[in-house]
């Protein structure tokens, strides 16, 4: 069985799920019109405006949707191809098992081709099994890769939960399993008419295949509008990287109105230099003390302003103190 494919393949996989999205996100806006044209809210809104109003959220939330996108693009396929080579190696390199013996003859078992890999979320760890066949009672059984002998679990009675006797027989394509109960009166019949299935299994086959081709149309239809080339996706990135910091700084000045000491704050007088220089120089006058030119200095990282001042003292008394 395949698991890993051409990277092409997980790339179309990729996009047509864009595509799908971005169409779904169309369809909502269209249903959104069309609501609008009816809503007694929005009766007095012209047509043309409520057309022009869809548009332009459509084509905001379409620029998102491509944008995040294609930033999950690479790391998405390369996940996808990661999982699928593990399973492709797992069945192409695993060796089959060796000296399986019949559980009913003891005679030797030999590998029928048929492998299957086995993985459940219960014991999710990946392990490959082989079909051996016994080559004298024809008995068939499962075994790991490890050699172990995988055992089914019982099917178990509704009724009282005890063990229930499983025969089986054939005829033809029809297959009839009987589950009966030796505890308590239960009872049941199965029958699998394999024709039928294999009739079932085409149409299962033709559905796929429809989808499969419908997928490739909308690929060739709406890949080039929908899927971003590595030129515009870088583009976009950008710009919803912008928007969120442009988000961030509106809620954060947002919040400042809302903070009655900034609402204080924000009332108060903001007074510049040459405003705080013509406050000093009456007072400063009337105490004989002229301001000089306003000096800048650092101190602990916060600027503040050395004033120096010179004294007006007369001539007679400075001379006087340094006689005394």
């Amino acid at each position: 069985m395949q698991y890993l494919y051409d990277k092409q393949h997980y790339i179309d996989r990729y996009d047509l799920h864009t595509v799908e999205e971005c169409l779904d996100a169309v369809k909502m806006f269209q249903n959104i019109y069309q609501k609008s044209l009816t809503s007694d809210e929005l009766k007095d809104l012209p047509e043309e405006e409520k057309l022009r109003n869809v548009n332009l959220m459509l084509s905001r939330h379409l620029f998102v949707i491509k944008g995040i996108r294609y930033e999950k693009k690479q790391e998405t396929i390369q996940k996808w191809m990661s999982e699928d080579k593990v399973q492709q190696d797992k069945q192409d390199f695993t060796p089959t098992p060796e000296g399986i013996y019949c559980p009913l003859c003891n005679s030797s078992m030999y590998f029928s081709i048929t492998k299957h890999l086995d993985s459940t979320y219960d014991n999710p760890i990946l392990r490959l099994m082989f079909l051996f066949k016994c080559s004298k009672c024809e008995k068939q059984q499962w075994v790991y890769d490890d050699g172990e002998i995988r055992v089914s679990k019982p099917d178990l009675c509704p009724k009282c939960r005890k063990e229930l006797d499983v025969t089986g027989s054939r005829k033809g394509k029809v297959i009839t399993t009987l589950y009966k109960c030796k505890y308590c009166s239960y009872s049941k019949k199965d029958i699998l008419d394999l024709a039928k299935s294999d009739k079932e299994h085409k149409k299962w086959e033709e559905e796929q295949k429809k989808k499969r081709d419908e997928g490739k149309k909308l690929l060739e239809k709406y890949r080039t509008e929908f899927c971003l080339s590595d030129k515009e996706g870088k583009e976009h990135v950008e710009t919803l990287e912008a928007m969120e910091v442009a988000n961030v700084i509106h809620d954060e000045e947002m919040q400042k109105y809302d903070d009655p000491v900034y609402e204080r704050v924000s009332k108060l007088k903001k007074t510049t230099i040459v405003d705080l220089e013509k406050l000093l120089i009456e007072p400063l006058e009337k105490a004989n003390m002229s301001n000089s030119p306003l000096k800048n200095q650092k101190w602990d990282s916060t600027l503040s302003f050395l004033f120096l001042f010179k004294i007006a003292i007369p001539r007679e008394e400075i001379e006087s103190v340094f006689r005394n």
